[in-house]
């Protein structure tokens, strides 16, 4: 009979067989794609080297390149065994993989014995009053609260703009006990400070930081950066976690909080919009949080009336770049492209009477852009945050219609009033595209629709694929 020893942050395995221990690992792994990008570079490199030694032909110094595959070969082989992440090492791994071990044992039709180690704590054993009534919640905020009240751990994926906050503080105030909440920045420890705050008071409510010694008050928040640099042992009595839009930090980061400052908190919540990640990841942010227990899908919410209706305008942008490079690519197809730059500007003066944001990627293109849309305010990251503040504030009583930014305008700003967005940064990562989209589909007085301008940058290379991921995550959209 296979034992499990299930505690807060990691389960243990007894008594499983060698070769059903090879194959779990196997079922437990995956493969991270910033390392297999290199890799299959490394491989890309090779074949071309093979080609231009069997082509006696081509004048090349033959020893040179035998002694450059070499090299290659043995850097390919070093690569390779960084792939592949393991997630259960030495009969252990994450508790939050337990539900896929489960069924991985059931299907191979291997007995098992769960004993569960941890200690649910008592609910509402710390008074937590609220200062403002809650608003009444919508159907699907009460339904993952369900889910989340049977379960104690899991995710919940609610569509940027329908209410992951609220729920939150919701959550909190339900559970009644010592309760972390872990964000990516800070814009959103700042949003969730007034959050929390405005509904339990900030007798409450504190932000830690580096220098945090002791949690004094019923509810904590802190961003990942800082949250790793504070002394585990100050969190040893924290009852719940709630993370917020975990996506964003990598995966290792969380595997070191999950083992280090997690190991007593036995809730455990995730809020997203998109319950994914660009590296493939995604199994070991599971491993922290557990499987999915509710999910809110776009099209649902853009049906149900909670999301205004997008509509796409793609553009074609035809370029003939002599580079192999990516950011020369990026740099002249994007950033420097005159003709491109030209569009988007012509796109901002027919815009001219809605209130309109153009993402960027790069400082320096969002100041080309500002030089030729005089009237827009370009945010960066750089400015005071006085200016950067007034600017939000300006676009929001409607005295600024164009708002340029880099990720500045990302999570935790909130600008409902947007009507227009100009995806003039390209790009191809599927949780920044979809963040970008949910800038502008918050509901908002008079607002009937959003707008999202895009291109088809055809390079024939890496800006046309990236371009093409991103008309793929637009099909999401479609309500039927």
């Amino acid at each position: 009979m296979i034992n499990i020893k299930l505690s807060n942050s990691t389960c243990q395995v007894f008594n499983l067989g060698k070769s059903d221990y090879a194959a779990l690992q196997e079922h437990l792994s995956y493969i991270d794609q910033a390392i297999d990008y290199s890799f299959q570079r490394i491989i890309k490199n090779l074949r071309y080297i093979n080609t231009m030694l069997q082509n006696k032909n081509l004048g090349t110094d033959e020893g040179a390149l035998k002694r450059q595959r070499i090299l290659l070969i043995k850097e390919a082989d070093e690569i390779d065994k960084l792939r592949k992440i393991t997630l259960i090492n030495d009969n252990i791994f994450p508790s939050g993989l337990l539900p896929r071990v489960l069924d991985w044992l059931t299907v191979r039709e291997l007995k098992y014995d769960l004993e569960d180690l941890r200690i649910e704590p008592k609910r509402n054993s710390v008074k937590i009053m609220t200062k403002v009534p809650f608003p009444e919640l919508r159907y699907y905020q009460l339904d993952a609260i369900d889910k989340f009240n049977l379960d104690g751990r899991g995710i919940v994926v609610l569509p940027t703009g329908t209410g992951k906050s609220i729920l939150c503080a919701k959550i909190i105030w339900e559970l009644g006990v010592k309760t972390l909440i872990i964000t990516p920045n800070k814009s959103i420890t700042d949003m969730m400070e007034e959050v929390m705050s405005k509904h339990f008071g900030t007798g409450l409510v504190e932000v830690l930081n580096t220098k945090t010694t002791k949690i004094k008050k019923a509810i904590s928040i802190c961003n990942i950066q800082a949250l790793i640099k504070i002394n585990p042992e100050v969190f040893i009595n924290q009852d719940a976690v709630i993370i917020d839009e975990f996506h964003h930090s990598s995966a290792s980061t969380y595997q070191e909080v999950n083992l280090k400052h997690l190991k007593n908190t036995y809730f455990r919540l995730g809020l997203t919009a998109t319950n994914f990640r660009n590296d493939g990841s995604d199994l070991a942010l599971e491993g922290v949080l557990s499987e999915v227990l509710y999910e809110y899908e776009i099209p649902k919410a853009i049906k149900d009336g909670f999301l205004v209706k997008p509509e796409f305008i793609i553009m074609a942008n035809g370029i003939q770049i002599q580079e192999t490079n990516y950011q020369k690519v990026y740099k002249k197809g994007i950033v420097l492209n005159e003709d491109r730059n030209s569009t988007i500007a012509e796109i901002a003066e027919r815009e001219k009477d809605a209130k309109t944001i153009i993402l960027v990627q790069y400082k320096e293109h969002g100041e080309i852009l500002k030089g030729l849309i005089p009237w827009a305010e370009f945010i960066h990251g750089e400015e005071k945050d006085s200016d950067r503040e007034r600017m939000m504030k300006d676009f929001k009583d409607g005295d600024l219609k164009c708002l340029i930014g880099t990720s500045v305008i990302g999570e935790g700003v909130d600008l409902p009033c947007a009507e227009v967005l100009i995806m003039a940064g390209g790009g191809k990562a599927r949780s920044q595209v979809i963040q970008n989209i949910g800038r502008v589909l918050r509901i908002y007085p008079g607002k009937e629709k959003a707008i999202i301008y895009d291109f088809r940058d055809l390079d024939g290379g890496f800006l046309e694929e990236h371009s093409i991921e991103r008309s793929l995550i637009y099909t999401d959209y479609i309500v039927t």
